[in-house]
C-alpha cells in the first residue's frame, strides 16, 4: 500500500509538472495526455530506484532531468537543445515552488527540515504527502493564471531541427541550463542535510538563476517574432 501510494502521487505530481511545461510552452495538453502519463510512471520508477533501491537521493533530481529530456527527444521528436531548455524551466519552476512551500512550513513550525522519505517502508511520510499536495495544487494555480493572462512562448520547433550554437542567446540559453541542474542539485543535498541557512541561500541562489532563464528566453521570444 505504502508503494501504491508512493506510486500515485509521484506519479501525479510528474503529471502536473508536465502540464505546467505544455502550459508555458503553448502547447495542447490533450495531445501531449497519453506519453505524459507513460514518462510520468518511468520517472516515478525511477525515483523509487534511486531513492530506495540505489540510496541515491541527493543526485536523483539530476538524474531524472535527464531522464525528462531524454523522453521529450524520444518521444516527442523535440531537438535536445528544447527538450533541455523546456525541461529545465518547468522542473525547476516546479521545484522552487516546492522549495518555497518548505520554507513556509518550515518558518511556521508545522515541519523540520528532514528527508520526506519513509526508508524503512520504501514510501513517503504523511508530511511529504502534504507538500506534495500543496505543491501541485500551488503549480496548478500558477498554470490557471499563465493561461489567464496568456504567458508563455511558442520559439520551440516541432521536429529535429539544427540549432545554431554560435548564437549568444543559445550559448546563455547553454550555460543557464547548467547552472540551473547544478543550483537545484544543491538544494537536493542541502535539505537532506537539515541546514536550514544553507537551503534559504541557494534556494533563493536557484530562483534567482531561473529568473535569469526566464529572462532570456523571453529575449528569446520577442526575437523570433520580429
Amino acid at each position: 500500500m505504502d508503494t501504491a501510494l508512493f506510486f500515485l502521487f509521484s506519479t501525479i505530481e510528474y503529471m502536473v509538472i508536465f502540464y505546467l511545461l505544455i502550459t508555458l510552452f503553448r502547447r495542447k495538453f490533450i495531445e501531449y495526455l497519453g506519453s505524459s502519463i507513460y514518462i510520468s510512471m518511468g520517472l516515478s520508477l525511477l525515483s523509487y530506484v534511486l531513492r530506495f533501491d540505489l540510496n541515491l537521493e541527493n543526485v536523483a533530481i539530476i538524474v531524472q532531468m535527464l531522464f525528462f529530456i531524454s523522453s521529450i527527444c524520444i518521444v516527442w521528436k523535440v531537438q535536445w537543445f528544447y527538450a533541455g531548455i523546456m525541461t529545465i524551466i518547468s522542473y525547476s519552476t516546479y521545484l522552487v515552488i516546492q522549495g518555497f512551500c518548505v520554507l513556509i512550513l518550515k518558518v511556521t513550525g508545522i515541519i523540520e527540515l528532514v528527508s520526506f522519505l519513509d526508508k524503512q517502508n520504501h514510501s513517503v511520510t504523511l508530511i511529504g504527502y502534504v507538500l506534495q499536495g500543496a505543491s501541485v495544487i500551488l503549480c496548478l494555480l500558477i498554470c490557471l493564471f499563465i493561461k489567464k493572462f496568456g504567458y508563455g512562448w511558442s520559439f520551440v520547433p516541432d521536429g529535429e531541427g539544427d540549432v545554431k550554437y554560435s548564437e549568444p542567446t543559445n550559448k546563455a540559453f547553454l550555460l543557464i541550463m547548467v547552472c540551473t541542474t547544478a543550483a537545484f542539485g544543491s538544494i537536493a543535498y542541502l535539505s537532506g542535510m537539515g541546514n536550514i541557512i544553507f537551503f534559504v541561500v541557494v534556494l533563493l541562489l536557484s530562483a534567482s538563476v531561473l529568473g535569469l532563464f526566464f529572462h532570456i528566453t523571453n529575449k528569446r521570444e520577442l526575437k523570433e517574432n520580429d
